[in-house]
């Protein structure tokens, strides 16, 4: 290895995978914020068989030193707890997404483990998950800012839209994962769709409600890879309708589009002859990091995602632009509406009014986004990631 153990510092090891993109980025992220706060951080790819034995030359070095260490995952990806005569003091599993989608893994689990959760509500499914584990509310960071981002009248694109549309719209696919599911369980996820279009409630809670109004245990009563099904059906169909009725709220605006349509969807039946979207498809990470240095405003929508951030408004406070994304209960605690960011709500008609206005004035977008910047620098960089995290490890 390239380095000493050095028993004055922590230990960790990051292992992670490269693909995709931004899952490398998050890891680097999280070593670098270690690194930054005192931590002797590596990061090992879990994916890239040629580098596996670093992992085990670090292992090897670990026993040698009679230090201990860490490891940090994402969603659980270390299986299984070290051989005893490796001294691993805990590890840090990072959930991304919702924690049925890796309750196996989070269950199987048998050594010291520590849970973050990017989502306060997510964390807070845990105990209908019977999930006992230490758990902490740790959104996504990012990375430090640019030091000379391009002024607001220099960048060439107004609104940068980020996401696919799922093709879950298209009536013929929706059908058939539906139909995948046990009836009893099919009903339940057309009943959870109609109550979250017409309350914003978050998806697997919302699920779990249903099934307790109709006497239904969901754990109990289905498979796990059952009730994955389902949740993941309600989280890409509600995706998919709410961007897609934010997209239209702002079609008369200069919009660049990164992302899919479902196959075989002409975008002028969707958003009318007059749309002024323009369609790019699938972007590498890094292309769209260097087209957000361009742009002014960052559009994020990711209406299941309502009690944490996205890794993308990180990425864009970093290089320069003003955020504008879904209704957050995270991101109202931590920004001011109308001062430093600007939040959806529910009426994406006014939503894309006040998109219309902030482009008027690139000045006030000016001012936004450097409100935005010192608040960003101050909490939420990776730097203050790591710190928190080397607070429970």
């Amino acid at each position: 290895m390239n380095a000493a153990m050095n028993k004055h510092q922590t230990n960790v090891a990051v292992i992670g995978a490269t693909a995709p993109s931004f899952s490398l980025d998050m890891c680097l992220g999280i070593r670098d914020g270690l690194k930054a706060n005192g931590a002797d951080a590596r990061f090992f790819p879990i994916n890239d068989r040629t580098n596996y034995h670093d992992l085990l030359e670090y292992y090897a070095e670990i026993k040698l030193s009679g230090d201990s260490f860490s490891i940090i995952d994402i969603n659980g990806s270390v299986l299984e707890a070290l051989p005893k005569s490796i001294p691993v003091k805990n590890k840090f599993s990072w959930i991304i997404d919702h924690p049925v989608f890796h309750l196996e893994r989070i269950r199987r689990y048998d050594g010291e483990m520590i849970l973050g959760f990017v989502d306060m509500i997510h964390m807070a499914d845990l105990g209908g998950l019977g999930i006992e584990w230490e758990s902490i509310f740790l959104p996504h960071g990012g990375p430090a800012p640019d030091p000379a981002p391009l002024p607001m009248e220099s960048r060439d694109i107004d609104i940068l839209f980020c996401g696919n549309i799922s093709h879950l719209l298209v009536g013929s696919e929706f059908n058939l994962r539906i139909e995948g599911l046990p009836e009893k369980l099919a009903t339940l996820v057309r009943e959870s769709i109609e109550v979250v279009l017409a309350e914003h409630t978050p998806p697997f809670r919302t699920l779990r409600t249903v099934g307790e109004g109709h006497s239904v245990d969901l754990l109990d009563s289905f498979s796990l890879a059952e009730v994955e099904g389902a949740c993941s059906l309600i989280k890409d169909f509600i995706t998919a309708v709410r961007r897609l009725e934010a997209l239209k709220a702002v079609s008369h605006l200069d919009v660049e589009m990164i992302g899919k349509l479902p196959d075989g969807v002409d975008a002028k039946a969707i958003f009318g002859t007059n749309s002024r979207i323009r369609f790019h498809g699938y972007k590498p990470f890094d292309e769209l990091t260097e087209m957000m240095k361009r742009t002014k405003i960052i559009f994020n929508m990711n209406p299941v995602l309502v009690g944490g951030s996205h890794e993308r408004i990180w990425q864009a406070m970093a290089k320069g632009c003003v955020v504008a994304t879904n209704e957050s209960l995270f991101m109202r605690e931590c920004f001011d509406d109308g001062k430093n960011v600007i939040i959806s709500g529910n009426d994406y008609g006014s939503f894309a009014e006040r998109l219309a206005v902030g482009l008027e004035d690139p000045a006030g977008l000016e001012d936004m986004a450097a409100g935005a910047a010192g608040i960003y620098v101050r909490d939420h960089t990776w730097k203050s990631r790591g710190k928190d995290i080397l607070a429970v490890l």
